[in-house]
């Protein structure tokens, strides 16, 4: 993919084995173009088509949370896995195919992994090959491709899921192998309310993120002040479930849905062991540039050493020369990776 400014040039293969052609947005920014497919042709017919993606969900305490025309407020488990998104394709009205993504990557396909890491011995080159994404055969074991394209079709709807568990590992650990579960539905760029998005899973028979009450019980609050109350000490209830002496980690955080009849606002809350501090202050730590590490797939970078450290230095760089920064981005991409140098 050739890149210039915030929009990437691509050229793709479908699922059908259709050619689709055109630019992917940057992913990073919580604005609705983040990740936004433009579509210019299809199987070499020409088109002006938007396929919108899924935008970064910002978190709850450094925005305004907009709760004018709220009907309920609920929070689900945040899942630590890759979102895979389903976007519909309709040309001159007519439905072509449903195309199956990331956020970075316009079309999922199986990573190539290089010689030396496939002969790579021991644990360290199972580490090393997991790196390599097999997207395809990932998702092809979770994903019920008929439910999913058929929900997208009928509603003109893009579908959110999250991919995730022992066999896409981030840094929560699970003992489930690999699950997907729907959390966004959109329509445009229009994210519907739960209700709506529940009504629709349970009629396809598709799993949806699951749900979490207030640590008191009840219901979530529709004033302010109740709300970040609950909010705050869901996360200290879930930060009881991290330990950051052996780096175990079982809850990565919660998205909070504030839902309307015909639309949804979302916001995020992570533990304080997850909470990707160096957006407040400027430090990363070594969570937060293994959450980093894991998006290179995800976005289409690749792997190998230096894309690494330039994503590293773009994303969580103080933008000065920084030895002892260099030198954690360094070491914590060696851990990461599963070798040593």
């Amino acid at each position: 993919m050739d890149s210039t400014g915030d929009w990437t040039e691509f050229s793709a293969k479908t699922r059908q084995g259709r050619r689709i052609e055109g630019t992917i947005h940057k992913v990073h920014g919580a604005t609705v173009q983040a990740g936004m497919l433009q579509l210019r042709s299809v199987d070499g017919e020409p088109c002006s088509l938007r396929l919108y993606g899924m935008s970064e969900i910002p978190y709850y305490d450094q925005v305004h949370v907009h709760l004018d025309g709220a009907i309920s407020v609920t929070a689900s488990r945040k899942m630590d896995g890759t979102a895979v998104i389903f976007n519909p394709i309709f040309l001159r009205a007519e439905y072509v195919e449903t195309i199956c993504r990331t956020r970075g990557v316009p079309v999922l396909a199986n990573m190539s992994v290089p010689r030396w890491a496939a002969d790579m011995p021991g644990p360290a080159g199972v580490v090393a090959r997991s790196r390599y994404k097999q997207w395809t055969d990932l998702v092809d074991r979770v994903a019920d491709y008929d439910a999913i394209e058929s929900l997208c079709r009928t509603q003109r709807a893009t579908l959110v899921f999250e991919l995730y568990g022992a066999d896409n590992v981030h840094c929560v650990d699970y003992d489930e192998a690999l699950a997907l579960r729907l959390h966004t539905m959109l329509l445009g760029k229009r994210m519907l309310p739960r209700q709506t998005v529940e009504a629709h899973a349970r009629r396809w028979g598709l799993e949806m993120a699951e749900l979490v009450s207030p640590v008191d019980g009840g219901e979530f609050a529709l004033t302010w002040d109740k709300l970040a109350s609950q909010i705050e000490n869901l996360a200290a209830a879930m930060e009881q479930h991290n330990d950051t002496r052996s780096g175990v980690f079982r809850e990565e955080g919660a998205v909070v849905s504030v839902n309307r009849r015909r639309s949804a606002s979302l916001y995020k809350v992570k533990p304080p062991s997850m909470a990707e501090y160096y957006r407040m202050t400027g430090q990363p730590t070594p969570i937060t540039i293994r959450h980093e590490l894991h998006k290179l797939a995800e976005m289409g970078l690749g792997v190998e050493y230096d894309t690494a450290m330039a994503h590293l230095r773009e994303a969580l760089g103080s933008g000065e020369d920084d030895r002892d920064e260099d030198a954690l981005f360094e070491r914590e991409y060696w851990l990461w990776y599963g070798a040593t140098r």
